[in-house]
């Protein structure tokens, strides 16, 4: 895109979300070296008469009425040269022909997704959990949705075997109506597009196909590895931008970034083992800078003008993670034996083999208790009414009295565990049915615990579905009952078998999403970007509704364990925060409210009456930060 626009001078014109997917491709230092010296949002622009101008935007009505004002009348920029995320309407390109003249190119490019990490991308789509679970919304919200994730599989020249979950086999759930819009435009796109698939000598790509209501408790569990408890405790933005203060008061931002080694080496990692490695580099630095502080000879004085820098940069990373985890282990260790309590209820409420009288009670203790905020009340209750096989009604209203919360909520969950049709409601009591697909869950459960080659925190031992899911696809174990195929021709096709090399050495950090770039993307050849592909057929995993940050971990885990090209998409990134706000704003009408400003007021909506102040709030009033 950039380099088809041979000019020494280019202005790059991005929309609201156009932006954050050139800046998951580029740095700003990458876009000067292609020409491009300034960068606007479309909104926002000043008229530059002798530059070409590069417009990158979603195929919108308001986006297109932009760059049509930039030269109904005088035009700002020398050329417009518009490029759109995605196929746009015959409508919308009408609107371009009033200032045809100024138009230089016009193309459509399949890039409208988010690279978050190199094995994880993300569709964005507004509201999208209430929109999934609303009956009136759904179809379109599939629709915007489907769209995008062509736009990933164009750019990958994946035509994958696409299967869905559907343990009943109606064919009448979220997944299944998803799967067969992704088959239609794909198949549409073969008509189209003479190139698409790509030709290659590798198994033909299996997607598998899910929505939030797979599984409904992993969102909901505490998550104690870095990079999952930091972005549920700490302000990350978007995942990516920490924003924090240092002791002399500065304020600071630093990106959590993939490519930096650092950040790569330690987000997976238990918390207590990052707070234990962040120590180590801040100690090496500090053993660094004194033995530096001697008189050194000439050849010391050469290594050091290298060292000196690596080394301070490397205390900058150190000292930020430092804070950071600070931050997550105040909050952990101010309430320790409470937050312990609870997260170990957690786990073995979610084990439910555990789920008997005597957690009810301990449970009933817990939301009784002043010093647990109303979200995380909420959380616990939620949990034990989704593991228990029955539960009473007045059970429910009795929890949710005591903890002063909004016993609809619950029922609102509910509505979304129905999606498997596994609930039924009757008069006095709530029955969630044992099904076949949970039954086979716990015993593959049961297995991999049995069988860990490492040892597992007693507040991280649930097993996530989506790893059983994935070594039952490497195995070829994944079961048709459960999971069903699009395309049967497809799915009965034989595939030619595919010798292993001769070294078993892959280089899986070379393999990733970012190596897939587009043709207007790609910045230097690629190199390594098929090596697992060598042993075996790529898998895709796309949830519907929001995946964990423990699911995108058990990607990486799998990847390493099975040097396997593994892809993990959502429709969005969940907490236990995040997730929590989705369910309480799910039956609200999406038309009359503004969902910005009701998020910013969630924990103090979950209480019923009067509001209490959470954990967080006290400790930020503590230190200044809130009025």
């Amino acid at each position: 895109m950039i380099r088809q626009v041979n000019s020494s001078s280019k202005i790059l014109i991005v929309d609201y979300y156009t932006h954050d997917i050139i800046f998951s491709i580029f740095s700003r230092s990458e876009l000067a070296n292609e020409n491009v010296e300034l960068i606007y949002r479309i909104d926002r622009k000043d008229s530059f008469p002798t530059y070409d101008a590069i417009y990158f935007i979603s195929p919108t009505d308001e986006s297109i009425q932009f760059v049509v004002n930039d030269f109904r009348n005088k035009n700002m920029y020398s050329t417009a040269n518009i490029f759109f995320t995605n196929t746009v309407t015959d409508d919308l390109i009408g609107k371009l022909k009033i200032i045809s003249n100024s138009v230089e190119i016009l193309k459509e490019l399949y890039v409208d997704f988010f690279v978050f990490e190199s094995r994880v991308f993300t569709i964005r789509s507004e509201e999208c959990f209430q929109r999934l679970y609303n009956s009136k919304l759904q179809n379109n919200t599939l629709e915007d949705i489907s769209n995008k994730v062509v736009s990933l599989l164009a750019t990958l020249g994946d035509y994958p075997d696409i299967r869905y979950f559907d343990p009943d086999g109606n064919t009448s759930n979220i997944a299944s109506k998803f799967a067969y819009k992704l088959q239609e435009k794909l198949d549409n796109l073969t008509d189209i597009d003479g190139d698409f698939p790509k030709k290659t000598p590798y198994k033909r790509t299996n997607m598998i196909i899910v929505d939030r209501s797979y599984d409904l408790v992993g969102p909901l569990l505490h998550d104690f590895y870095y990079q999952g408890m930091a972005n549920d405790i700490a302000d990350i933005e978007d995942g990516v931008i920490y924003r924090y203060t240092m002791s002399n008061g500065t304020n600071k931002q630093e990106k959590l970034n993939e490519n930096e080694d650092f950040w790569r080496d330690i987000r997976h990692m238990y918390i207590s083992d990052a707070m234990e490695y962040v120590k180590e580099k801040v100690d090496e630095c500090t053993k660094f800078a004194q033995n530096n502080e001697e008189g050194v000879s000439l050849n010391k004085l050469k290594m050091q003008t290298y060292e000196i820098p690596k080394q301070l940069m490397i205390k900058d990373k150190a000292t930020m993670h430092q804070k950071l985890i600070e931050e997550c282990m105040d909050y952990y260790t101010a309430q320790k034996e409470i937050n312990r309590d609870v997260a170990t209820i957690e786990q073995d409420l979610a084990d439910e083999s555990f789920v008997d009288n005597k957690l009810l009670s301990q449970i009933r203790t817990f939301v009784q208790d002043r010093n647990l905020n109303s979200r995380e009340k909420m959380q616990l209750i939620m949990l034990y009414v989704l593991c228990s096989k029955s539960i009473m009604k007045s059970t429910i209203s009795n929890l949710c009295s005591d903890a002063a919360i909004d016993e609809q909520k619950i029922y609102d969950l509910l509505d979304v565990e129905k999606q498997n049709n596994n609930v039924t409601i009757s008069d006095d009591i709530i029955n969630i049915k044992s099904t076949e697909f949970k039954s086979y869950l716990a015993e593959k459960r049961k297995k991999l615990s049995k069988n860990q080659r490492y040892e597992i925190s007693d507040l991280s031992r649930y097993i996530t579905p989506i790893k059983i899911l994935i070594r039952d696809i490497i195995k070829e174990k994944t079961k048709q009952k459960f999971f069903k195929h699009t395309n049967l021709a497809i799915a009965n096709e034989t595939l030619n078998e595919i010798k292993k090399p001769k070294s078993h050495k892959v280089l899986y950090d070379d393999v990733s999403l970012q190596n897939y770039k587009p043709t207007w993307a790609r910045r230097t050849n690629d190199k390594n970007i098929y090596d697992l592909r060598t042993y075996g057929a790529r898998i895709i995993i796309f949830i519907l509704g929001g995946m964990t940050y423990a699911e995108m971990r058990e990607v990486y885990d799998m990847v390493k364990e099975h040097n396997r090209d593994i892809i993990i998409g959502s429709t969005g990134i969940l907490t236990p925060k995040s997730f929590m706000d989705d369910i309480y704003i799910l039956k609200t009408d999406i038309k009359s409210r503004n969902t910005v400003q009701l998020r910013k007021k969630l924990v103090r909506s979950y209480t019923v009456g009067k509001t209490k102040e959470t954990y967080r709030e006290k400790r930020l009033k503590e230190k200044g930060k809130l009025n």
